[in-house]
């Protein structure tokens, strides 16, 4: 459809925005889970989108859980999970709970692009979904972030967000006060310095929640 192919064309924003060293791969996603498109360096990745089918049931998590471990494979220490979405999870294996628990472990950082409230034809789902907040929470805990648009326009502006921040991000990097390797979760926030930063206001530090230390 052509709302459909809109959206494609606006989560490719992160791809026109990437640097000659980034590699990306294509998941695509309804009852069952499809890779689409091998890592590949080539911004032609955005021509196998043409004409994929977006009907049938939703293997949300499942997709979600596969786009991460696929991540695995990638040449480069940063890694990002861009989910595009606009229906409710009904035909995966896996729960909810067990996803957000693996995400935690991964160092990706998922972002969520959800269609609720109207603009796809298709979505029957509306902006107080249980699904909303659960999609916050995935993105929040790995320092991501998860945007429901309600119109292409707001798409577009939340995928050239995305493509930016990507692009702007800092790494940091510290040697923890507890050495023990338990295999605990540790938990990270990060504070900005105020007194320091010129309209302050305008900033806000995201990181992901935390860490499991390693048991060894």
């Amino acid at each position: 459809s052509l709302v459909i192919d809109d959206v494609y064309n606006a989560a490719f924003h992160t791809v026109r925005a990437s640097k000659p060293e980034d590699e990306f791969f294509v998941i695509t996603f309804n009852q069952r889970v499809d890779l689409l498109q091998e890592f590949t360096s080539e911004q032609k990745v955005l021509r196998r989108l043409k004409g994929v089918d977006a009907d049938g049931s939703t293997a949300l998590y499942d997709a979600i859980y596969t786009g991460l471990k696929h991540l695995g494979r990638g040449h480069h220490d940063k890694k990002a999970l861009l989910v595009v979405t606009d229906g409710e999870d009904n035909a995966s294996f896996l729960t909810f709970r067990a996803l957000l628990e693996f995400a935690r472990e991964r160092k990706v950082t998922i972002y969520v692009v959800g269609f609720f409230g109207g603009m796809s034809p298709s979505s029957p789902l509306l902006l107080d979904t249980p699904l909303v907040d659960m999609l916050k929470k995935l993105a929040e805990v790995t320092g991501g972030k998860a945007y429901f648009p309600k119109s292409m326009k707001e798409c577009d502006e939340a995928c050239i967000a995305i493509a930016n921040e990507l692009r702007k991000q800092y790494s940091l990097g510290y040697y923890p006060a507890n050495r023990t390797k338990d295999g605990s979760w540790r938990v990270i926030r990060v504070e900005l310095d105020m007194t320091t930063l010129a309209h302050s206001g305008k900033l806000s530090a995201r990181t992901r929640e935390g860490y499991y230390a390693p048991n060894q």
